[in-house]
């Protein structure tokens, strides 16, 4: 899909500035498919979060709560942010994950103690 400039603006960026909204808007590309088999067949054997916006443009916080516990079986992290929290609230999702990265290296580091 090809976005036109303003709606782009209007459906991805309304809780952003006008200059970084139409900044983005400029930068938008089509989407490639994935190559080869998709979906996976099952989820890979890796630490998994899931993230979520309160305030997301294209998905409903019920749907990312059922997704995370349903599907992956991780308790949500929500941010206060639309869906683009690395323009929106960058510090906040920086802390978040960098609070993920640790865990999982601590995590790590506990089965190759045992």
């Amino acid at each position: 899909m090809v976005w036109q400039r303003e709606d782009a603006i209007a459906a991805m960026y309304p809780r952003l500035g006008a200059g970084t909204a139409s900044e983005l808007a400029q930068r938008l590309r089509p989407g490639a498919s994935p190559r080869g088999s998709y979906p996976l067949s099952s989820h890979p054997d890796v630490p998994t979060a899931l993230i979520y916006t309160k305030y997301d443009e294209f998905f409903t916080p019920e749907w990312e709560r059922f997704v995370a516990k349903e599907m992956l079986g991780v308790e949500p992290i929500e941010l206060l942010s639309g869906h683009f929290p690395m323009v929106e609230a960058p510090d906040v999702l920086a802390d978040v994950l960098d609070g993920l990265a640790a865990e999982a290296v601590a995590c790590r580091f506990d089965e190759v103690a045992s």
